[in-house]
C-alpha cells in the first residue's frame, strides 16, 4: 500500500512538472518570419533608463515587424503582480535569445520554470502602445519603434 501511494505521488509530480510551460519560444502566428527581431528589441531596451519600471500589461518597448501586416514585436510582463525595471527586463529578453528565440517567447520570472505564475512577453501586437508614451519620450536604438508611431 506505502509503495503504491509513493508512485500515485510521484507519478502526480510528474505530470505537474511535464504540464508547466517553461521560458518557450511560443507566440503568435505572426511572429513567423520575423527572426532577429528580439534582438532589435533588446537593443532599444538597453538604450532606456535601466532604472524605468513597468507593471503587468504595459509594453515596455515594440518593434515593426517586417510582415506585410506591419505589427509590432512588443516587450511585456503578464500575471506578476509587480513592477519591473528595464535592466530586469534585458535579463529576461536575453534569456529568451540565449533560448534560441528570435521573435516571440515567454520567460519565467519566478524561480521553478512556470509561466503560470508570471512572466515575460514577447509577442506580436497590432495596436502597439508604448506604457509610458503619455509621461516619457524615450529615445529609442531603432527608427522603426512604436515610439516614432502616432497610433
Amino acid at each position: 500500500m506505502h509503495t503504491a501511494n509513493i508512485l500515485i505521488l510521484t507519478t502526480a509530480i510528474v505530470a505537474e512538472t511535464c504540464t508547466a510551460l517553461g521560458i518557450n519560444c511560443r507566440g503568435s502566428g505572426l511572429c513567423l518570419g520575423n527572426n532577429g527581431i528580439l534582438g532589435n528589441a533588446q537593443n532599444n531596451l538597453r538604450a532606456m533608463d535601466p532604472n524605468q519600471r513597468f507593471t503587468d500589461g504595459q509594453h515596455i518597448t515594440c518593434v515593426r515587424a517586417s510582415s506585410p501586416t506591419h505589427p509590432f514585436l512588443c516587450i511585456f510582463y503578464q500575471n506578476t503582480g509587480r513592477s519591473w525595471t528595464v535592466s530586469q527586463t534585458i535579463d529576461h529578453v536575453q534569456n529568451l535569445i540565449d533560448h534560441e528565440c528570435f521573435a516571440c517567447g515567454s520567460d519565467p520570472t519566478d524561480p521553478g520554470n512556470d509561466v503560470k505564475h508570471g512572466q515575460l512577453t514577447a509577442n506580436m501586437v497590432v495596436n502597439a502602445r508604448r506604457g509610458m508614451d503619455q509621461v516619457l519620450q524615450v529615445r529609442t536604438v531603432d527608427t522603426r519603434d512604436v515610439t516614432d508611431e502616432k497610433a
